[in-house]
């Protein structure tokens, strides 16, 4: 029996001065924050060319439409602005140019042409979404009026900036 206590004797005179040199050490305790933010980003933003075709001179009012592929990570809002295009004065007032020839056209964010689709301002409203982590189609409607009166012939085109905020 002795052979088995020289063992726990030498275990435990080991330890005792390791208690007594800590015990006459101070300690303190500090707390280490960890953190992260993670923001809402948007990888693609792909806005689709709308064409109204190819029109005789007297044709009826026509209605085009588009896509804005949008791809904002889960629970991100976003906002989607167009401009007035490089001929309009404002959201309401876009015109398609042909050498020195305008021919109105409107760009609206609901099937029946009720809502100008613009920047905010003048009356135009701004699309919100919130992101889903996949790609969305947001749908830009246009319209092109019947002509006041006949458009000369050529192709007339604008170009509208699209911005995407979130």
């Amino acid at each position: 029996m002795a052979s088995k206590r020289i063992p726990q004797l030498l275990s435990a005179s080991l330890l005792v001065p390791l208690l007594v040199h800590a015990a006459g050490e101070q300690t303190k305790v500090g707390n280490i924050q960890v953190s992260v933010t993670i923001v809402g980003e948007c990888e693609v933003f792909t806005p689709q060319p709308l064409s109204f075709g190819t029109l005789g001179a007297t044709f009826p009012t026509k209605a085009a439409q588009s896509l804005i592929n949008v791809n904002c990570s889960a629970n991100t809002p976003y906002t989607i602005a167009l401009n007035n295009g490089q001929n309009g004065n404002n959201a309401s007032d876009r015109k398609l140019k042909s050498g020195t020839e305008l021919l109105p056209y409107g760009l609206f964010s609901d099937a029946a042409h009720g809502k100008v689709w613009g920047d905010g301002t003048s009356g135009s409203l701004l699309v919100s979404g919130v992101g889903t982590g996949v790609s969305q189609a947001i749908t830009v409607y246009g319209q092109l009026p019947k002509p006041q009166s006949n458009p000369k012939p050529g192709t007339y085109a604008d170009t509208v900036t699209a911005t995407l905020i979130y």
